[in-house]
């Protein structure tokens, strides 16, 4: 984390993007700093990593735990969210897209290194600390990670192609963001997933313009029908997607077969 904040610091002066006009970095308070984010994560991590993590990764797998407690994750800060008052964008990106990311990342560090509690509130006081790190105070990270984001989605195309990849439930969001927000999207992998039926919403019936779209079934996972998978398949199609579509075996397990399927395609979108 240190070194990706470093990275983005160094990419905002290379192009130009807004940065306080007065540098104020941290010093002594880093120290206070550190011991304050490591005791708060720590506490944390008692429960996500200490007592939640362990019985679902047992039922679902790290991935699918991961996604589902960062899901909680992020419920869990909306009411300080909601106080600083941001914008809708910055809540789902920040709040939640990232929050999911990071607590997938720890829940598989957290099992890596031996179910170890201490090892998880290690990589969640580094994230904390590394954000405030940030000229000044972190204040202008925030604002460039949701600028980098909405001026992809202004100009409609990626320079750098944006993937969403799914498992389950994972699968299920990133089909439905791809067909509510296309243009920020290039292409999708949905690892048993399909396209949800929500009572009394009707998404707006945007086309997809040839994104591609991988849907992964598991034979061994027969909660998703053939009939949805299908149907889910045949709206996409008539969206415009370009859809592929792949059985594997144990792919809610991570099976080393799925991860060769995901590169492979991943390679092709990157060549068009």
């Amino acid at each position: 984390m240190p070194a990706l904040v470093l990275l983005a610091y160094g990419l905002m002066r290379w192009t130009g993007m807004p940065l306080p006009e007065e540098l104020r970095l941290p010093g002594r308070e880093m120290v206070i700093l550190w011991v304050a984010f490591f005791l708060a994560g720590f506490a944390e991590e008692l429960g996500w990593s200490g007592y939640a993590t362990d019985p679902l990764v047992a039922r679902w797998g790290v991935g699918r735990a991961g996604m589902l407690l960062g899901l909680i994750w992020g419920l869990w800060h909306v009411v300080p969210y909601l106080q600083a008052d941001p914008s809708v964008a910055w809540i789902f990106w920040y709040g939640f897209v990232e929050t999911v990311a990071l607590r997938v990342l720890i829940v598989w560090l957290h099992r890596s290194a031996g179910r170890s509690v201490w090892a998880a509130a290690l990589f969640h006081a580094t994230v904390n600390l590394s954000f405030f790190a940030f000229p000044n105070g972190g204040s202008h990270m925030e604002r460039f990670l949701l600028d980098t984001v909405l001026a992809v989605a202004e100009k409609g195309e990626s320079p750098v192609p944006i993937l969403l990849l799914g498992l389950d439930q994972g699968a299920l969001l990133a089909l439905s963001l791809a067909c509510v927000w296309p243009e920020t999207v290039s292409g999708v992998a949905a690892i048993g997933g399909y396209l949800p039926e929500i009572p009394g919403w009707v998404p707006d019936d945007r086309p997809l313009h040839g994104m591609p779209v991988l849907l992964v079934h598991d034979p061994e996972y027969p909660e998703v029908s053939p009939a949805l998978q299908q149907k889910t398949e045949e709206t996409l199609i008539a969206k415009g997607a370009q859809v592929t579509v792949r059985s594997v075996a144990r792919a809610r397990q991570l099976h080393p077969p799925l991860a060769y399927l995901l590169n492979e395609w991943m390679e092709i979108v990157r060549s068009r």
